[in-house]
């Protein structure tokens, strides 16, 4: 990936001024005799600062010299400790701008002749940069031994955890239904599970887990936790059944704590096994262990791109890591057959859920990896490739095979901004051309995006 251009801003460190740069993989120090940065967790490009080395490959925010104009207050107390928002001591447009042109930079050389520009759209920001999140996570403190805390792991640690019951990104309801949750469970006796000598483990409760849809005003609530023996059993279930807006109360196990507490398997204690979710005015109702948009007007603007960039009119769209069928289902004026594929047992569960009580003449839907069936997918000869893998990008054999059927148009929609370079370069080499390029702010005060490319024979 062609490293971005600095933001015109600079760093002091050992008394050197340094460059300050903004990527899409996070803050970076250029120091002086070194061939890598070192990185930054918080900061805003355009600072004059003073920063420590933490390690080899990191540093830390020491003093701000001389603040840049983008700089505001950042209203978390916790930005420096946090995991989190690295970027929220900076005004919200200049981080939008400040991200449109990393983006820009980060697409340089896959689009020559100066066409970046012209095809790589300003970022969408959203309409709410605060409260926006409606999918909530966090972890209970294990160094805790008297009560319960719930926050986040402090930036750089996989155990230490920063209490963060007010965050400030994550929307009220959500916060409403932790906070009412973390004060029943500590009322109860539950305490956070701990790792003991030996692999013994004490405790119970490993994080808690609310997705909340705002337009139906419901809300999700999972635990995760060693094992099923619920502390006082039935009682403490009813009541956390009844805590205002929780339509559906489920429960993880795992004996050890992951880095994703929420990877099931799921048990339903108490309410509906599926909680709404609206986007588009369409309601997807989904199971916990179905992945969702962080956040419902994020979801908005996201669905929206993509059908800025789909064609008209589609005979045959091959949906990608199809998830719950969002953009399947959304898109089914523009089809007139479409096939998704999704790995996840739970996504399809849901989809084909919403199929027997809405059909929708023309979708198929596989549980299946798409590395095992993307020949027999593209054997079909659609004419729109939609592909919206995970974080880490697809698997190698499916840009082969996409590049070797070459379907006139791919839709790579991306929230691993550097697996997509590397998959874009190798369909650019294929033979594809990238027309478009747009992205949304999903994880607002952040360094991601959440981007929308459109690739074309």
């Amino acid at each position: 990936m062609a490293a971005p251009e600095p933001q015109a801003a600079s760093a002091v460190e050992d008394g050197l001024v340094l460059p300050l740069v903004l990527g899409l993989d996070g803050l970076r120090v250029q120091v002086q005799g070194q061939a890598d940065p070192l990185g930054l967790a918080a900061g805003v490009p355009g600072d004059r600062v003073k920063v420590r080395r933490i390690d080899r490959g990191r540093a830390e925010l020491a003093r701000v010299v001389e603040p840049a104009a983008a700089r505001v207050p950042a209203p978390c107390p916790l930005l420096e400790s946090c995991g989190g928002c690295a970027l929220q001591a900076m005004d919200y447009l200049a981080q939008l701008s400040a991200k449109t042109e990393a983006l820009q930079a980060a697409l340089e050389e896959l689009m020559p002749g100066g066409a970046v520009v012209d095809r790589v759209r300003p970022v969408v920001g959203l309409p709410r940069p605060f409260g926006f999140r409606t999918k909530l996570l966090m972890v209970t403190d294990p160094e805790l031994s008297d009560g319960l805390r719930l926050g986040f792991y402090m930036r750089g640690t996989a155990r230490r955890v920063v209490a963060a019951e007010g965050c400030p990104v994550q929307h009220q309801q959500a916060l409403a239904v932790l906070a009412t949750t973390r004060q029943l469970l500590e009322a109860t006796g539950v305490r956070s599970a701990v790792e003991g000598p030996g692999g013994k483990s004490r405790g119970w409760l490993h994080a808690v887990g609310v997705r909340v849809d705002p337009a139906t005003g419901r809300s999700e609530l999972t635990l995760s936790a060693r094992n099923h023996r619920v502390p006082r059993g039935e009682a403490l279930v009813q009541a956390l059944a009844r805590v205002p807006t929780v339509y559906g109360l489920h429960l993880c196990t795992a004996e050890l704590r992951s880095s994703y507490p929420l990877e099931g398997p799921f048990t339903r204690l108490a309410g509906s096994r599926r909680v709404p979710f609206t986007v588009g005015g369409e309601r997807f109702a989904l199971s916990p262990g179905t992945f969702f948009q962080i956040s419902a007007d994020g979801a908005e603007l996201l669905v929206e791109q993509v059908l800025a960039l789909l064609p008209g009119t589609i005979r045959l769209l091959a949906d990608l890591y199809a998830g719950a069928g969002l953009f399947s289902v959304l898109a089914a004026g523009r089809w007139e057959r479409a096939l998704a594929v999704e790995s996840s047992a739970a996504a399809v569960a849901d989809l084909s859920h919403r199929l027997e009580h809405t059909p929708l003449r023309g979708l198929t839907v596989h549980n299946e990896r798409v590395e095992r069936c993307i020949g027999e997918v593209l054997e079909q000869d659609p004419d729109v490739v939609l592909v919206d893998p995970p974080r880490v990008g697809c698997r190698p054999e499916v840009i082969e095979a996409l590049i070797a059927a070459s379907p006139p148009t791919i839709l790579y929609v991306a929230c691993g901004v550097t697996s997509f370079i590397e998959e874009a370069r190798r369909l650019v080499a294929g033979g594809y051309t990238i027309t478009e390029v747009r992205a949304v702010d999903l994880f607002a005060h952040t360094t991601h995006l959440e981007l929308v490319a459109r690739f074309e024979r």
